[in-house]
């Protein structure tokens, strides 16, 4: 098994096969691809993701967001197809190229269905074909068929747990990635920027489910291939630098997570611009460590800063933006500013329901946000109905033992018993 090294974003393994011939493609005119438009497909594919968008309550300023993320889902699935040279699926990528994405799926799943040796890529590439399509429950069954047919792929294992990570099933993603970091250390070595690539995932996974003795080492150990491999100033190593300098902020160790925020946001800067997500990432962080530490004045500019870097560069209704605006609700709430709060932890909530799902983690953070303005303002009825909601979706996302799921039930417990009201639903 040999790794590609043109698959640079999720590193992987690609095998070249070949199966017995499928002829559906002579109602396409092969000739007939305009690939005029400003983004550099064919003007059909765009047409069928317009589509496939309009069937989703997307919102108007996030359009865009959304369309240019399933164009680029498109151009990866284009790539693995020019790969290989097998009929089925060069007929594929014809029928793809027109917009016609169920050929393209028939085509693939009688691939699939004649259990060849490599089946698996047929899975991977059909899963590809659902993400087009918005359909989640055909995608997660398509990365798993394909990681359960070739399941030391690292390519497989990474996309799959991805994918999971981006569902907010972190314990279920973080398998995949433990087995992936071995085989690519046995197919790189050890100190390889995959490895590190690896090794970072993975202490996000422990860093979000509170395990942050795990997470340290894995940081930093990341934070050192990259060093070595790719040097000081690399827009890779400001990214370990943020994530362990957020860790040191998870833990109370502001002074040490100062100087690496400082430090990733100053080599964004310069290798990204003063304008870019990353930048703003950093500004955003940097905020945090400052309002945990009581400089409000300090954190207040920088949480505005963030957030119009956001809205700029990524759309009023991107994620990233309603983190932007859940933290800038928060400095204020520490100023005791409620009057701004409520504007700001409703439009994060709904930018997190949106995009993300009612049930996923992140939602929590609004609900958190808007549970202490209205305690603060006693209303209590709405205070309970928050955390409660909360705490349903910690439990479903990081278990009944979770930290963070314990510090939600016992303010709920504390709530109940100043309203005196019984705490019958949580367990």
């Amino acid at each position: 098994m040999k790794v590609n090294p043109m698959l640079k974003s999720i590193k992987g393994v690609f095998r070249l096969f070949t199966i017995p011939p499928v002829h559906h493609t002579k109602d396409v005119d092969v000739s007939d691809i305009t690939v005029n438009h400003p983004y550099g497909v064919p003007q059909a594919v765009i047409s069928r993701l317009k589509e496939f968008l309009s069937e989703k309550n997307i919102t108007a300023q996030n359009y865009k967001t959304q369309l240019a993320y399933l164009i680029d889902k498109f151009k990866t699935l284009d790539s693995y197809l020019i790969q290989r040279t097998d009929a089925a699926a060069q007929q594929a990528k014809i029928f793809l190229d027109h917009g016609k994405f169920e050929y393209s799926e028939q085509m693939l799943k009688q691939a699939l269905a004649n259990n060849l040796t490599d089946s698996a890529n047929n899975a991977f590439l059909l899963a590809y074909i659902k993400v087009l399509q918005i359909n989640a429950v055909e995608t997660k069954k398509y990365y798993q068929q394909a990681v359960q047919l070739e399941p030391d792929n690292p390519l497989y294992l990474n996309v799959f747990g991805d994918y999971l990570y981006s569902l907010g099933e972190y314990t279920q993603a973080e398998p995949f990635f433990q087995h992936s970091l071995i085989i690519t250390r046995k197919t790189l070595g050890r100190d390889h920027p995959d490895v590190a690539f690896n090794l970072n995932i993975l202490a996000e996974l422990c860093k979000i489910q509170g395990h942050y003795s795990h997470a340290q080492p894995l940081y930093q150990k990341s934070l050192a291939i990259r060093e070595k491999a790719l040097g000081k100033n690399h827009p890779d190593v400001a990214q370990s630098l943020s994530n362990l300098a957020m860790l040191y902020f998870a833990q109370g160790e502001y002074s040490q997570a100062i100087p690496l925020c400082k430090r990733s946001a100053a080599i964004w800067r310069k290798t990204l611009g003063n304008d870019h997500p990353n930048v703003a990432q950093s500004l955003s962080n940097l905020a945090l460590i400052y309002k945990a530490q009581g400089y409000h004045e300090k954190a207040e500019p920088l949480c505005q800063k963030s957030l119009a870097i956001r809205e700029k560069s990524l759309g009023k209704d991107h994620t990233d933006v309603a983190q932007s605006l859940n933290d800038l609700a928060l400095v204020y709430y520490a100023q005791g500013r409620y009057e701004k709060i409520e504007r700001l932890c409703k439009r994060s909530l709904a930018i997190w329901e949106k995009e993300l799902g009612k049930d996923h983690l992140d939602v929590t953070q609004s609900l958190n946000c808007l549970a202490l303005l209205y305690y603060a303002q006693g209303n209590y009825t709405k205070t309970e109905s928050f955390i409660q909601r909360s705490l349903t979706i910690l439990e479903k996302s990081l278990g009944k033992n979770h930290l963070k799921t314990q510090t939600a039930r016992k303010n709920l417990r504390q709530l109940q018993a100043r309203t005196h009201h019984s705490y019958d639903k949580v367990s």
